[in-house]
């Protein structure tokens, strides 16, 4: 997500754009900020199904970070949700 300000400096007159931009969670396959057993179902019914494309960047889908999509990712997300495994990595390195 992007956010875009104006920020005046009035001691000197000028005005600066502020950008922020705010990461998003791998793991979080249906974009609502949180990484649930909801993203397990939306990316299974999104490879098993044809259900609806994950939001972009595809990143979100790919929480064991090995560039590509697949059933390994619905499997990661599983684990991690109900067995405790290995969190989703980190979205900030990905190769993006």
């Amino acid at each position: 997500m992007v956010f875009k300000n104006n920020y005046a400096d009035y001691n000197y007159g000028n005005t600066y754009d502020l950008w922020i931009y705010e990461w998003p969670v791998c793991g979080d396959a249906d974009g609502d900020g949180d990484v649930d057993l909801a993203d397990v179902i939306y990316l299974a019914n999104y490879l098993l199904k044809g259900g609806t494309p994950p939001p972009i960047p595809k990143f979100r889908c790919n929480p064991d970070g090995n560039d590509s999509v697949n059933l390994g990712n619905v499997i990661y997300l599983a684990n991690y949700k109900l067995k405790g495994g290995s969190a989703p990595h980190d979205c900030e390195n990905y190769g993006h």
